[in-house]
């Protein structure tokens, strides 16, 4: 049985200088060498797409609009509110036209009170817009 227990010694000890014959030694009075800082590259800047725009224009009921002209870009969008206020008139819905230069007309749907019509003015020109309820306009130039 001593020879079991020397083999298995012998065995042991070989495996423990084996395990550690590859890893070379490190002095306790050396410091170990700072990783190089790593460098990040500053991010490229993403220009802003420029946003379509939206005017707002008041449709007073029989007193007109709110402005007599607003100058936009193409692209941009106005928004005519129905704001009437003479709630009392029973002319609460308004309808509105828009047309060019070139005789295009484009009816809006009946627009109730405090409801919006919202047309987007993709090329330049003037453009009129007509309040079929009381008949005036405002003039729209997109630049």
């Amino acid at each position: 049985m001593k020879k079991y227990l020397v083999v298995l010694g012998l065995m042991l000890v070989l495996f423990i200088v084996g395990c550690t014959a590859g890893q070379p030694a490190v002095p306790a009075n050396e410091p170990t060498p700072a990783p190089e800082p790593t460098v990040v590259p500053e991010p490229t800047p993403v220009p802003e797409v420029p946003q379509a725009m939206t005017g707002e224009i008041q449709v007073l009921g029989k007193q007109g609009f709110d402005q007599t002209e607003v100058k936009i870009k193409a692209g941009d969008s106005v928004m005519f509110v129905n704001n009437d206020p003479s709630e009392l008139s029973g002319n609460k819905d308004v309808m509105l036209i828009v047309s060019t230069a070139s005789g295009k007309n484009l009816a809006s749907e009946l627009v109730a009170y405090h409801d919006s019509f919202e047309y987007m003015f993709s090329e330049s020109g003037s453009y009129k817009v007509l309040s079929v309820t009381s008949g005036t306009t405002v003039d729209v130039v997109v630049e």
